[in-house]
This record gives C-alpha cells, sequence and structure tokens, in this order.
C-alpha cells in the first residue's frame, strides 16, 4: 500500500482504503473518491491527507493524458509533501511532471523536473525513484544524441534498482535500462558493448518466472542484433514475432523509441513492404497521439521508404507531414529545425514539377540557414554553430557562453496590439541582436519570442557589457508596451553562463543553466541580466 493509514482517523482510513483498492483496479471511480479524500483532508486540517488526495487525482488524470490537470494536482501536492515529511511522493511527483513535459517535447522542463526527483531521490535515499528518473533523463539525452551521458546514466539506473526493494516492475525497467544502453552501444558503432548488454538481458530473462516481460522491445532489439551479426534469418525471425506484437495493438507511446529503430532497420534491410504494413498499422492507432518527436521519427523512415520505392504521392504526403511536425515545434516554442513558409513553398515547387522529384529530394531535408522573419540564423544553423564553437572552445581552452534572451511578457503584447505588431517587435528586437554580431558574438532565433546568443573567447565581463548594451538599446527603441509590468515600453529579460568547458560538460550544461537563470531574471521582475561564470 502505497500510503501508511494506521495513524489516520477511521473516515480517512476508509477512503484511503476504497483508493488504494481503485488504484490496483477499476480507475473509473478515482475522481468521487479523491474528493471525498480532500474533503476529509480539510476537516482534519491534514497536510498528509492532502498530499494524498493530490496525489491519486494526479493518478486519475493521468489514466486519462490529461496532462495539464496531472501538472496541475502535482504542483497542488508538492505543497503538502514536505510539510508532511513525504519525500518519496515527492521525489515521483517530480519524476511524473518530467514525463509529461517530456510528452509535450518540452525537453529543457522535463531535464529539470527529472533532475529535481534526482535531488530528492538521493537526499532521501529512494533508490528506486533515483532509477527512474535516471533511466527518463537518459531517454531525453539519448533523443538528443548526448551517448555518453546517457550510458551513464544508464548504468547508474540499472546499479540503483539492484539496490532498491524489489517491486513487480524491478526486472521490466532494468530489461528496458539495458536494451537502451545496447541499441546507444549500436548507434556509436559498438557491437561488443552492445553483445555484453545482449548477454545482461538474456540473463535477467531466465531470473523471471510470471512471464512480466517488455516484449516487443525485447524482439526488436533482437533483430537488431541478429542483423548487426549477420544472421538474417535470425533477424527476420525475431521481426515476424515483432510484427505479431504490433497486430496485438501494443502501446505505441511507450514503444515509440523501439518502434522507430525498427524502421531503421527494415529500411537498412530493405524490407520496404513490411515497414508500409507497420506504418499502416502505426497510423491507424498512433497517429494522433504521438508526440512531436515520435512523429518526426517515424515520417523521416516512411520519406526514406517511400523514396526508395519510388511513390511520389506517398513521399510528398510524408514530407509534408514531416514539415508540420517541425513547424509545430517553432510554433510551441521547442525544437525546431525548419521554417514552414520555406519548406512549403518547396513543396509547392515539387507539386508543379515532379519530374524533378528526385532532384530536390536533398534540398527538402535541409533547412534554410536562417530564420525567414528575422534574418537571424534558425535553429538548424544554431545546432550546428554551436555544437562546432563549444568543441573549439574546449580544444583551445577558450572561454565560452550560451545567452537565452526573451521578450518581457510578450503574450500580453500580441494580445493587445495584434500578432502583426508583435511580429514587427521580434524584428525590432532581432535588428538589436544583428547589429552586435561579430566573429564572437553569434545570435539566432530560437523559437517565438525567444532567441540565443553564443559568445566565444570573451571573458564574463565582456559578455555582461555586450548583454547590457543589448538591454539598453531595446529600452532607446521606446516600442510601447501597455501590458507590461517591467516597464512602460518592450524590455527583455536575459539569462546567461560562460566558462571554459570541462571534459565531462556538454553544450547542454551551459542551455540548461542559462534557462534557469532566465528563469530567474523573469521571478524578480523582468528587464534584467542574470549571468553565472561557472556550471
Amino acid at each position: 500500500m502505497l500510503a501508511e493509514v494506521s495513524k489516520y482517523s477511521a473516515k480517512a482510513k476508509e477512503w484511503l482504503d476504497i483508493l488504494e483498492n481503485s488504484m490496483l483496479a477499476d480507475r473509473t471511480g478515482l475522481y468521487d473518491q479523491c474528493q471525498e479524500l480532500l474533503k476529509v483532508a480539510a476537516n482534519e486540517n491534514s497536510d498528509e491527507l492532502m498530499a494524498l488526495g493530490y496525489y491519486y487525482f494526479a493518478m486519475y488524470y493521468l489514466d486519462r493524458s490529461d496532462a495539464d490537470q496531472v501538472m496541475y494536482c502535482l504542483m497542488e501536492g508538492i505543497k503538502f509533501f514536505p510539510k508532511a515529511g513525504m519525500y518519496e511522493y515527492l521525489a515521483r511527483a517530480y519524476n511524473t511532471m518530467g514525463a509529461v513535459a517530456e510528452s509535450q517535447d518540452n525537453f529543457i522542463l522535463a531535464l529539470e523536473y527529472y533532475d529535481m526527483s534526482m535531488t530528492y531521490s538521493e537526499q532521501y535515499n529512494l533508490p528506486y525513484v533515483m532509477a527512474m528518473a535516471e533511466s527518463n533523463m537518459a531517454n531525453i539525452l539519448n533523443f538528443m544524441e548526448d551517448y555518453a551521458k546517457a550510458t551513464e546514466l544508464l548504468q547508474n539506473a540499472i546499479r540503483h534498482y539492484k539496490e532498491a526493494r524489489e517491486t513487480p516492475y524491478t526486472n521490466w525497467n532494468m530489461m528496458l535500462c539495458h536494451i537502451a544502453l545496447g541499441s546507444t552501444c549500436l548507434r556509436q558503432k559498438q557491437y561488443r558493448d552492445a553483445e555484453g548488454e545482449e548477454q545482461k538481458l538474456d540473463e535477467l530473462l531466465g531470473l523471471v518466472e510470471d512471464g512480466r516481460i517488455p516484449v516487443f522491445a525485447i524482439d526488436v532489439f533482437k533483430a537488431e542484433m541478429s542483423f548487426y551479426k549477420g544472421d538474417m534469418e535470425a533477424s527476420l525471425s525475431y521481426i515476424d514475432k515483432v510484427m505479431e506484437d504490433i497486430r496485438q495493438d501494443i502501446s505505441f507511446i511507450e514503444y515509440a523509441d523501439s518502434l522507430a529503430r525498427l524502421a531503421q532497420l527494415l529500411t537498412r534491410m530493405e524490407r520496404y513492404e513490411l515497414l508500409l504494413q507497420i506504418q499502416g498499422i502505426v497510423k491507424e492507432h498512433a497517429d494522433g497521439k504521438a508526440t512531436l518527436s515520435m512523429r518526426a521519427k517515424w515520417y523521416l523512415s516512411c520519406i526514406d521508404c517511400y523514396d526508395k520505392l519510388g511513390r511520389t504521392e506517398e513521399y510528398m504526403d510524408f514530407s509534408r507531414k514531416f514539415f508540420t511536425v517541425y513547424q509545430d515545434y517553432s510554433d510551441n516554442g521547442r525544437k525546431t529545425a525548419m521554417k514552414a513558409i520555406e519548406l512549403r513553398d518547396k513543396l509547392n515547387k515539387i507539386q508543379q514539377r515532379q519530374d524533378d522529384m528526385l532532384a530536390l529530394n536533398a534540398e527538402l531535408r535541409i533547412s534554410s540557414r536562417h530564420d525567414a522573419m528575422t534574418g537571424l540564423a534558425n535553429r538548424t544553423y544554431l545546432n550546428e554553430y554551436i555544437e562546432q564553437c563549444f568543441e573549439q572552445a574546449w580544444r583551445e581552452h577558450k572561454n565560452f557562453g550560451v545567452g537565452l534572451l526573451d521578450i518581457d511578457f510578450f503574450k500580453d503584447y500580441n494580445d493587445y496590439y495584434g500578432h502583426l505588431t508583435g511580429d514587427n517587435c521580434i524584428q525590432k528586437v532581432a535588428m538589436v541582436l544583428k547589429n552586435i554580431e561579430n566573429d564572437k558574438i553569434f545570435c539566432a532565433r530560437y523559437g517565438g519570442d525567444e532567441f540565443m546568443t553564443v559568445y566565444y573567447d570573451m571573458t564574463a565581463g565582456e559578455i555582461r557589457e555586450a548583454a547590457m548594451k543589448v538591454r539598453e538599446r531595446i529600452l532607446e527603441l521606446c516600442v510601447l508596451h501597455a501590458r507590461s509590468s517591467a516597464s512602460h515600453v518592450v524590455t527583455v529579460s536575459q539569462g546567461i553562463v560562460c566558462g571554459v568547458p570541462e571534459n565531462t560538460a556538454r553544450v547542454w550544461d551551459f542551455t540548461f543553466k542559462a534557462d534557469k537563470l532566465l528563469y530567474e531574471v523573469k521571478r524578480e521582475g523582468r528587464n534584467g541580466v542574470k549571468l553565472a561564470e561557472a556550471l
């Protein structure tokens, strides 16, 4: 039982018992039961019961994939968990919030929540929750191709699962960690290490007696391993099993990474008809539920498949879907690689000249390097530049800095003045940034009203001076902002981190810290600059 009920009143025990039974069986009645528990908690003035009521409410909404309500309930629970000394619930809450943020493609926020979960797990010796948060964080880092950190986290997760009290899902979670590690090794062509993870997976399989194993993920991994060992017959045998699993309506969301890897494998094997069969099933069951990142991976595989088969119409269809996904990224201020207007133009040209399809394939897959609205570098160019700049700073032991800037109360500005005026405001801020660019300062549009600045071989003082110059020049624009509580004119907030990259540091470390500093500036009133000189 999650809750220790012995110390509560008879009424509280009754409702906790009902709730616990509902959690383990049919959860349809959880809503009313949670409401009753919160009433009891209010009558008895109990922080613990309040915390439990909101925690169970969050689980109710989690079953219904209502992300906003899950986050609200857990945020409310977090107010009570520390007061009641319920630190395992607190760590679990942050881990769940991370998973929700990840499902909405907000990777920065997800990583922050996972980090909070790990912090409390370490502080209060909660190895099982620590392992869950570590493996979840590793999934994001794998997606971001930070394989070294992902590997370290997955290895730590397995160690923590072994240290924790065993649950019905311990072996299941450990198997998924070994599969993730093996797949990470395959991506890096570390075949011997991948074989080691396969052996550990087999050892775990030999210990499981109740049949509770992630069959689909295992079969996909086994198919990959057989292919890389040159055993095509065994690989196809596992793929046959995978096809059976898919037809039985697996959780497409839970196994999204395995599905993407399966698509890549089938493309390498040139088994396009099988890939198309899977594509049809995925479209029927998961297309509307999948996250943007999941759909992007899947659409790319389908584009490759239809390209190989020379099926122009389907190629076009999935190209459009792929570009729409990245437009959605841009619209939500998230990971973006292409500008929708440029891509739409390219698609129109292809529709008019389908005979030139093959000649334009490469162009379709590569976005423009600059943002159409502002003229600054776009996310694709930024990602390319920042990695190269970071590596150079590491090699030459030079100072490297990352700054995040966004326009204060921009949503209120947009709502009050209209989107056209809002676009004009973004362009004016971008022009200020463009005017400070030089061989040591690189500026890019990060998404929406947010910008990123990369500083190279500049002291902390020089970086601060440049950031303050940006702040002052934007104030000098005197763009009226009647809905800002920071000033009567448009202002910006900036969070910056700089330092010489260490051996273990990655670009993400700088970006993540800059985002936290930006949040602090906003919390303290906006229209400011916050700079940290070290990670």
